[in-house]
């Protein structure tokens, strides 16, 4: 932010996470296509099948996104590294519409459930959470040309 802060327990909203997973990737800044600064972002991710509208055509940047939904999107973003991979049941995702992506990305490794079991697929995602799982979708060279070995963030301590 602005401020020099991270937020981690900031809410992530899902043009910021569309923002993060398509620079993660590889792609270029995206220009505003309209008055929203993630418009760009939305339409790359729309047009390359990463999301889709709302019924009622919306995207919703600024709303919150789940930690279903950011699975989802992790895995229809590296669906050749999940091709075939299955498991990670958690104990409140069956029946689940992302049950299917949580699974793929649990077994991946990407993502984590809580000590009991669950995953809260409904839950809004902090930043943290979210940080966490793009550095576990990263290669290690990505990290390496792209990561900063010092923390700049004014409210995270360091080596957390």
């Amino acid at each position: 932010y602005p401020d020099g802060t991270f937020q981690p327990g900031k809410i992530i909203t899902a043009g910021e996470a569309l923002k993060l997973i398509l620079l993660t990737a590889g792609f270029d800044e995206q220009p505003a296509i309209d008055s929203h600064w993630a418009s760009g972002y939305v339409e790359a991710a729309v047009s390359r099948g990463l999301v889709t509208a709302f019924s009622d055509g919306t995207f919703r940047p600024n709303q919150s996104i789940t930690r279903a939904e950011f699975a989802a999107i992790a895995v229809r973003f590296l669906s050749d590294e999940v091709q075939g991979v299955s498991g990670g049941s958690f104990s409140d995702t069956a029946g689940h519409w992302a049950a299917d992506a949580i699974g793929r990305a649990s077994a991946a490794g990407w993502i984590t459930g809580y000590p009991d079991g669950a995953f809260r697929p409904n839950q809004s995602i902090p930043r943290a959470e979210a940080a966490t799982i793009f550095f576990r979708l990263m290669t290690d060279d990505f990290r390496q040309a792209n990561w900063a070995t010092a923390n700049s963030f004014t409210d995270v301590k360091e080596g957390a």
